[in-house]
């Protein structure tokens, strides 16, 4: 089941704009993942796991996204902002 759940994101799944792309994915108390897969567990209420996501535009500004456990909205920075600051 888990392999048709990842085969149904991957085919159904948003898309970043090309001018948006990646830098990482940081998770509280661990290393930055800047390559491979970063897992983002979501269960059926739809809380998560704590995580902010960085991204970086042609423009080269950074945002990030701040997907925390309890809460159901994403908060959104316009800088590249980390745990800690």
């Amino acid at each position: 089941m888990l392999e048709e759940a990842l085969q149904s994101a991957e085919t159904n799944g948003y898309k970043l704009p090309e001018d948006i792309k990646l830098l990482d994915v940081e998770y509280p108390d661990q290393e930055k993942i800047s390559v491979g897969q970063a897992d983002i567990y979501f269960n059926e209420k739809g809380y998560s796991d704590k995580v902010i996501i960085h991204f970086e535009n042609d423009d080269n500004e950074k945002f990030s996204f701040l997907i925390e456990p309890f809460l159901l909205r994403v908060r959104l920075y316009n800088s590249y902002a980390e745990f800690g600051d």
